[in-house]
C-alpha cells in the first residue's frame, strides 16, 4: 500500500512527463483562415505586440499553400484601447476591416468553430 506521500510524488512524476509529450508534440493545420489572440489587456508592451503580431499573421501570404494572410480574432477589449489605437490602424489600412475581428466570451461560447487555433500572449515570463 503506498502512502499519500509516495502516491503524490507518483502523480507529479506523471504530470511532468505529460507536460514533457505535450510540449513535444506536432500539430498539424490544414489550411487555417483563423486565429485568436488572447493577450493581457492591462499590459501595454503585450497589447503593443498584439497589434504587431495580428498585422503580420494578415499580411503574411501564405503562399505555399495558395491562401492569403489569416484572419485574426483579437480581445474586443483592446478595439478602443489607445495602445491598440484600432480606429489609426485602419484609417492607415483599411484592408485590416475585413481580416481584424474581436472576439468577446459570448462570440467563444456560440461561435468555437469560428477559431482553427489560439495564441497567448502575455505570461508571467513577459514581466520586465
Amino acid at each position: 500500500m503506498m502512502t499519500p506521500t509516495s502516491q503524490l510524488a507518483e502523480t507529479a512524476v506523471g504530470v511532468r512527463e505529460a507536460a514533457k509529450n505535450i510540449g513535444r508534440a506536432l500539430v498539424k493545420l490544414e489550411k487555417p483562415t483563423t486565429v485568436m489572440l488572447v493577450a493581457k489587456v492591462f499590459d501595454v508592451k503585450i497589447i503593443q505586440f498584439t497589434r504587431q503580431l495580428a498585422c503580420h499573421l494578415i499580411d503574411t501570404p501564405r503562399t505555399c499553400i495558395g491562401m492569403s494572410g489569416l484572419t485574426c480574432y483579437i480581445d474586443e477589449k483592446l478595439k478602443s484601447h489607445p495602445a491598440f489605437n484600432y480606429s489609426r490602424l485602419i484609417s492607415h489600412y483599411p484592408h485590416y476591416a475585413s481580416k481584424m475581428r474581436f472576439w468577446t466570451p459570448e462570440l467563444c461560447a456560440r461561435h468555437s468553430d469560428h477559431i482553427d487555433f489560439i495564441v497567448t500572449l502575455g505570461g508571467m515570463s513577459c514581466r520586465g
